[in-house]
């Protein structure tokens, strides 16, 4: 009998420490899973961050960004309504010699709109190789007889699209940096767009190829705090000629 007793006690202590062992195997199983993924995540961060300490990056459409034109009204001959620039980062080849400092030539697509304010519109000179001009809306109402000298509406525009080739140098202080450098500008297209409405009549009409300057460059800042930062840009050489020169531009940029 005591020896059953004996062997009955020694299977439930074998039974106990096999579970034992069992469930310090588990732990220290869940133990080494928890581990490699820190060991992944660590791979992870080194990996982006030697991505960063590259030397040279190349970079396709990474960048965005939208602006107003601030102009003085006495640097032309009419006042402008609203005039704004919106632009996309096609591609941007960086070096990066350090940690702290950078030097990138980009290659942007950009568009702006110049538009006409109060008692005057923008039309396209055909007598004059098609350059933008100013002329008093009074004018356009005679192209329009029907309209009895009453419009809901009168507004015309001019529409630039052009390629920018912006060279610039880089200083990071942490999550914050800023740009400095010049850029080149070589418009492509320019194009007035009108349109009058009245009473229950809407005329639209277009000039494709009002003139521009073939050539402009400009000087460009920014600061940036991780992907948002702020811009601004001064073209001192003529865009549109006659009626657009000295251009200052402010506005915002998203890094994506």
């Amino acid at each position: 009998m005591k020896r059953l007793v004996l062997i009955a006690t020694a299977l439930f202590a074998c039974a106990v420490f096999a579970k034992a062992q069992e469930a310090d195997s588990t732990a220290e199983s869940g133990r080494d899973r928890l581990d490699k993924l820190e060991q992944l995540a660590d791979k992870a961060k080194e990996v982006k961050a030697k991505k960063n300490e590259k030397l040279v990056n190349f970079e396709m459409v990474h960048r965005f960004g939208y602006g107003s034109h601030i102009m003085d009204n006495e640097g032309f001959n009419q006042k402008y309504l609203k005039s704004r620039e919106i632009w996309f980062n096609v591609m941007d080849l960086t070096i990066n010699p350090a940690d702290w400092f950078s030097a990138s030539l980009a290659l942007n697509v950009k568009w702006d709109k110049f538009l006409a304010a109060e008692d005057s519109y923008i039309y396209a000179d055909a007598a004059d190789a098609n350059t933008a001009k100013f002329a008093p809306i009074a004018t356009q109402q005679a192209l329009y007889p029907a309209a009895g000298g009453e419009f809901k509406k009168l507004s015309s525009q001019v529409n630039l699209f052009s390629l920018e080739a912006p060279l610039l140098l880089g200083l990071h202080f942490g999550d914050f940096g800023v740009r400095l450098g010049a850029q080149a500008v070589v418009p492509l297209t320019a194009r007035q767009n009108e349109l009058a409405e009245y009473g229950k009549s809407s005329v639209k009409t277009r000039v494709k190829g009002v003139a521009k300057a073939p050539f402009y460059y400009g000087f460009y800042g920014e600061f940036n705090y991780n992907d948002l930062g702020i811009y601004a840009k001064f073209c001192p050489s003529e865009v549109l000629p006659g009626i657009v020169q000295d251009l200052l531009t402010i506005g915002l940029v998203l890094d994506f």
